[in-house]
């Protein structure tokens, strides 16, 4: 383990030294190239794990994504061999991979049998064993030293009454959660600041990042672009109607009237806890809403949404399609058929990547330079 660290730094030192030879430049990935790709590792379960005497490697790999589920098996390496193994070949989402303290078993995280649960395989051979059997999904875990317990984090069981409503309500309510209410923050002071003030303190920690961004040379400030999903795409919308400093803009599922939107949403709580109810505290929505300013609007924007989205419904995309149209703002507005707040089919996925691409292209490129004889 400690020798592999040293490679580690030394190749990393050589780099930031320059004392690499040169290489040939690598290939850009297209868009179909990136979705038909294995991945190593999930940076939200922390799938790399080494055995207690550093030996071997845990990881997890996700198979190319196919229509809108992407496989993860899990595999070990032999750190001085260098030989690879698959563990597990359930064809579901198996991640999380921990070695037991005394390195003779792995546990793991998987879907196979519906909810996520924790299974346990032997390094001698056999099936993997089903640890716990819960209708609540497994999160975290982590064995105890002396490997006779493991700790888990787990969802509070919902009250049967709960349950029941939740059964009793049509299956079209949205499955995947919206990634506003799953941002990790400093604090809860931090979100408290940005209570009844989106577009405020947020928007000027964007702006900050970009100036910071140009001051290190980094990006360029005649070329910015923006772009985001959910919340992302409000604060792209947002950003347009405040500032002339972005040439491109992608707005993807976005909050655009604040008031419409906790009319039609699935479930309001989140907005009613940022701004009280439009029915009491209208003028906090308007102030907030990118629709007010929408006559402000000169950076081309791509709106792109879910047909069936039920957290930022369909309107809130037509509102502000209608009003970039309305002030002849060059806008595109691109509806995926059948996809709830998070696209999912294997299509739409390429499709979204590739008009991203396209329209950032078509606006943030440099100019050819100009190949004509000089006089």
């Amino acid at each position: 383990m400690k020798n592999t660290a040293f490679v580690l730094m030394a190749f990393a030192e050589a780099v930031a030294a320059g004392q690499l030879p040169p290489s040939r430049p690598v290939p850009a990935l297209t868009p179909e190239q990136t979705l038909d790709r294995r991945a190593v590792g999930d940076r939200t379960a922390g799938d790399l794990e080494f055995s207690p005497d550093g030996s071997r490697l845990l990881f997890s790999v996700g198979e190319p994504v196919k229509a809108a589920v992407r496989a993860r098996a899990i595999w070990r390496l032999d750190v001085t061999s260098g030989q690879l193994r698959q563990l597990t070949f359930s064809g579901k989402n198996d991640t999380a991979p921990r070695w037991s303290p005394d390195g003779d078993s792995v546990t793991f995280v998987s879907d196979r049998d519906g909810t996520p649960q924790l299974y346990r395989l032997s390094m001698r051979g056999g099936e993997a064993e089903k640890l716990t059997d819960r209708k609540e999904a497994v999160g975290a875990y982590r064995w105890s030293p002396d490997g006779t317990r493991i700790a888990l984090l787990m969802a509070e069981p919902k009250p049967e009454a709960l349950q029941q409503r939740e059964r009793e309500k049509d299956d079209g309510r949205v499955v995947d959660k919206d990634n506003r209410r799953q941002r990790v923050w400093d604090g809860e002071r931090f979100v408290e600041m940005n209570r009844a003030d989106w577009g405020g303190g947020d928007f000027k920690d964007v702006m900050a990042g970009v100036d910071w961004l140009i001051a290190r040379g980094i990006a360029d400030p005649n070329r910015l672009g923006i772009g985001g999903w959910s919340y992302g795409g409000y604060m792209a919308a947002w950003a347009v109607t405040q500032t002339t400093r972005f040439k491109a803009a992608v707005s993807g599922a976005p909050v655009i009237d604040m008031a419409s939107e906790f009319g039609t949403e699935n479930g309001s709580a989140y907005d009613e806890w940022f701004y009280g109810t439009p029915y009491e505290k209208l003028d906090g929505f308007i102030k907030s809403s990118p629709i007010t300013f929408v006559r402000n609007v000169k950076t081309p924007t791509l709106l792109l949404q879910g047909e069936d989205d039920t957290t930022d419904p369909i309107g809130q995309s037509q509102q502000f399609y209608r009003g970039l149209k309305r002030y002849g703002v060059d806008s595109d507005f691109v509806l995926y058929p059948r996809e709830p707040h998070g696209l999912r089919e294997e299509k739409h996925l390429l499709d979204r990547l590739n008009r991203i691409i396209a329209w950032y292209d078509k606006y943030l490129k440099p100019a050819p330079a100009s190949t004509a004889p000089q006089p």
